[in-house]
């Protein structure tokens, strides 16, 4: 048996779904690919509105410039907990100690890519990929496979399988 990741919406076609992308992607990451398969699903009425945002490979706390990377990953976080899903191991959180200057910084790495799917009606984050529940992992590819299968038929549910 497979386990499976559900996620209910209220309204498919009320979907909101942002696009994080690394500032600089690994080579053989196709950018436009990924928008062509997500602007199809907008352009048929399956999603609302898809936004794409950029993030950095990797933040850290002791750079002003990252503030707002470390803000959503928090955000991303808490919003994985409540759904009991987890960031990890796609977002690799660690602690880097500098013996020379006697200090500590916590370093966040993004991954290439991420979807977080909102709920028009209040913003609520209702999906997010990639991510893990302990016995199943939901990737980017899976989540936007899950999109693409379920919001065509008017699915009132999310499953994102591995």
């Amino acid at each position: 048996m497979i386990d499976t990741v559900q996620v209910p919406l209220s309204d498919p076609e009320s979907l909101h779904v942002t696009l994080y992308h690394r500032s600089e992607l690994p080579p053989g990451s196709s950018l436009h690919d990924v928008i062509d398969r997500l602007d199809h699903l907008a352009d048929h009425g399956c999603i609302e509105e898809l936004s794409v945002r950029e993030w950095p490979a990797r933040a850290t706390t002791t750079s002003s410039d990252h503030s707002s990377a470390f803000r959503l990953f928090e955000r991303l976080d808490r919003a994985a907990d409540r759904m009991s899903l987890s960031l990890a191991p796609f977002f690799e959180r660690y602690r880097r100690v500098n013996h020379l200057l006697d200090s500590e910084e916590e370093v966040i790495v993004f991954p290439t890519f991420a979807i977080e799917v909102t709920d028009a009606s209040g913003g609520e984050t209702r999906a997010l990929a990639p991510c893990s529940t302990g016995h199943t992992t939901c990737s980017f590819e899976d989540m936007v496979r899950a999109l693409e299968l379920n919001n065509p038929t008017g699915a009132s549910q999310i499953q994102c399988c591995p």
